[in-house]
């Protein structure tokens, strides 16, 4: 349950261009092969908690798993919806390959595509696995809890999430509001120059060159973002645990 909880909520794995019976077939062999983790693991005295209890005890260790890496992808994506916004590609709707089927712009697609190369380039998937090993000696079986500690941790990986759009999305973000000032300016000298008709292609023009020379910068830092996540849930593990 934990390990199923887990593929299923988790970006790109649990994108819906994989087919279902794949994701099914991932965990179970996932879960046989941690099986001997979990039987290793320090086992809490029985205390008779009900068989469902324990079911969805363990399936919400598995959300919060995914629930924590979605976070980074989120800010990812928040990036590219504020940016599209900015830019007009908002008007155009594309789905979502890397999601669960959502309505994004094509830009947004371009920074969840991005995301994922980079998430399985560093072996971020690797890291969760290697989390979920330590989950069983951390939260053993039947001993997960919430408490204020673990609502504290994710209002913080929230925060987070937030902080990494405004990272990777500032760039562009100042370009675009450059030219909108400098049309601004053009405007007011030149009243009779449709300014918002001629200046669209030219910010499009702005944003996307912006975007390219600001992409090895955006590509260290999600790198770097990537490799803080199984750090990030083995502490939110022990806050649980």
């Amino acid at each position: 349950m934990r390990v199923g909880a887990a593929v299923a909520t988790m970006p790109v794995i649990s994108s819906r261009n994989i087919p279902a019976p794949a994701k099914i077939g991932a965990a179970a062999l996932l879960a046989f092969v941690l099986t001997p983790t979990a039987a290793g693991a320090p086992t809490p005295p029985k205390l008779g908690t009900p068989l469902p209890l324990a079911i969805g005890q363990e399936l919400l260790i598995g959300v919060v798993f995914g629930f924590v890496v979605s976070l980074v992808y989120s800010g990812i994506q928040m990036a590219g919806q504020l940016l599209g916004i900015q830019m007009g590609f908002n008007i155009a709707n594309a789905l979502d390959p890397v999601g669960q089927g959502g309505q994004l712009s094509y830009l947004d697609q371009l920074y969840a595509l991005i995301a994922g190369m980079i998430f399985l380039t560093v072996n971020g998937h690797h890291q969760v696995i290697q989390a979920l090993q330590q989950s069983f000696e951390i939260v053993p079986l039947g001993t997960f809890a919430l408490g204020q500690a673990v609502a504290d941790d994710l209002v913080n990986l929230l925060a987070q999430a937030t902080i990494i759009s405004i990272r990777i999305g500032l760039p562009v973000a100042a370009a675009l509001f450059l030219t909108d000032v400098a049309f601004l300016i053009v405007g007011r000298t030149a009243p009779q120059m449709n300014i918002f008709f001629v200046g669209q292609p030219v910010k499009v023009g702005v944003g996307l060159v912006t975007f390219f020379i600001a992409l090895p910068a955006m590509v260290a830092y999600v790198t770097q973002v990537f490799g803080g996540i199984q750090r990030d849930l083995v502490q939110l593990l022990r806050t649980v645990g």
